[in-house]
């Protein structure tokens, strides 16, 4: 996987949303994983699993820099399965940091998604959910079974940047948080979670007791704010992607490590 060091000005922040995406590993007409019909912008689908196993690597931060970016690469480690899942990628839902303490300190700034596209040279499904903006805000991807699929964004091959923003209204519900409030600065020692449509949206039961191929890691089954917002058949297929810090805009200073599916617990690791 290419590493991104250094993200171009992308001029569009808040591209207009294009209905489907992802349906690669959806039984029914639900979206998260490998849609067939094209779309105009590229992004990513598919999702599953949750919980990663990857640890958080430091590239050498800067003590006393101010980090205030997140940004996502969908570029994978290693190609994937297309005869498998046919995904063209991650399908994210979601950005959120936690303090210390496990405070919900924000999300995904509403305003702030820049979206940069990479080479799409993934599986040949068409991606359809290319509004970047969908990854700010609140944990609200919804999978369905006969509609499309709304609230995530599908990253594909390519990187996403945002700011995390304050709770305009303080909260600790994730599905309540807007990030509307003041831009907040990620602190050595905090956590991010990045919500990837995989096997934790289904609900709890369905989970549990779906096969190890689609779901390899049960104890991320229920609990969290996403379960339940996939519908019953979604195979979900977790994705991989890689989380950086920075200090500005375009700048991925601070690698945060590779990951695969919903992270909730990604550690925030300075020099």
């Amino acid at each position: 996987m290419n590493l991104i060091k250094n993200l171009g000005q992308a001029s569009a922040i808040c591209a207009m949303l294009a209905l489907g995406a992802c349906e690669a590993s959806v039984g029914g007409t639900g979206d998260a994983s490998g849609d067939t019909t094209a779309d105009a912008t590229t992004g990513g689908s598919d999702a599953t699993s949750g919980g990663d196993t990857s640890t958080a690597a430091d590239t050498g931060g800067t003590p006393g820099k101010k980090y205030t970016f997140v940004t996502i690469d969908g570029s994978p480690a290693s190609e994937p399965d297309c005869k498998a899942t046919n995904s063209p990628g991650p399908d994210i839902d979601a950005i959120a940091l936690f303090d210390k303490a496990g405070k919900l300190k924000g999300v995904a700034k509403p305003g702030t998604s820049v979206f940069k596209a990479g080479a799409k040279k993934l599986c040949e499904a068409e991606n359809k959910k290319t509004d970047s903006t969908k990854v700010c805000g609140p944990v609200n991807g919804k999978v369905n079974e006969k509609t499309a699929d709304t609230e995530y964004f599908g990253l594909s091959d390519g990187t996403i940047e945002v700011q995390i923003g304050a709770c305009s209204a303080a909260t600790d519900d994730l599905t309540k948080c807007d990030g509307a409030g003041a831009a907040v600065e990620i602190l050595a020692g905090d956590q991010i979670a990045v919500y990837e449509v995989d096997g934790s949206y289904l609900a709890k039961t369905v989970c549990e007791k779906a096969d190890a191929a689609a779901v390899p890691d049960k104890k991320v089954c229920g609990g969290g704010p996403q379960t339940g917002l996939a519908f019953d058949g979604c195979k979900c297929i977790a994705e991989e992607y890689q989380v950086w810090i920075g200090s500005g805009t375009g700048k991925a200073e601070v690698d945060l490590g590779k990951h695969k599916g919903t992270n909730q617990y990604i550690d925030v690791k300075i020099q």
